[in-house]
């Protein structure tokens, strides 16, 4: 060793330190969650991008259901006596009603299908409060141990579109996401 070994302790004690210690003031980025915005009823809502699984929206034609995912397991005409004029493309894990020609609902009980931020089935309570940003309102309307219903916001969509699609979640007495329901209004 060149030289007095008191500086050279000191100098590689600084490069250490250097090396180590974050300089960085770049004040931490925000995180943006699904249910920061409201709706003009001032209720907790889920953006309208939201409302698809696998680039699969409501609304869609169902030439676009079969070109993004191929032909149906089954194709399930009106149920005999019934007076609502739904059909349904069923596919793994996936059931995708419709009427008019165009998708009416998406409904799923499996991981695979999952909306752009990831909500999907097999996350845990926690997991999907972290991406919501907060609890939503509870609904009686599905039949489950915890079920949310959560309105889409109407910022740049026709009255027509807003009140009539909704987002459900639905869990199990796990706190475990079990299904996702996403629709509109049905005739």
């Amino acid at each position: 060793m060149n030289g007095n070994p008191a500086r050279w302790l000191i100098c590689a004690l600084t490069s250490f330190i250097l090396a180590n210690c974050s300089t960085d003031v770049t004040p931490p980025v925000s995180r943006s969650f699904l249910l920061d915005s409201t709706n003009s009823f001032g209720e907790a809502c889920i953006p309208y991008g939201e409302f698809s699984l696998n680039e699969v929206a409501t609304e869609a034609p169902l030439a676009t259901v079969t070109n993004l995912l191929g032909e149906p397991q089954q194709r399930l005409a009106i149920a005999p006596n019934s007076d609502i004029p739904v059909s349904s493309l069923v596919y793994p894990g996936l059931i995708v009603y419709h009427f008019n020609g165009q998708v009416a609902e998406l409904y799923t009980t499996d991981a695979k299908w999952e909306t752009p931020s990831g909500l999907r089935v097999g996350l845990t309570q926690e997991a999907l409060i972290g991406i919501l940003g907060r609890v939503p309102e509870v609904s009686e309307r599905y039949q489950a141990p915890l079920a949310y219903e959560i309105p889409v916001c109407d910022q740049d969509l026709s009255p027509e579109v807003w009140t009539a699609v909704s987002f459900g979640i639905l869990l199990d007495s796990e706190g475990i996401v079990t299904a996702l329901s996403i629709e509109r209004e049905w005739p």
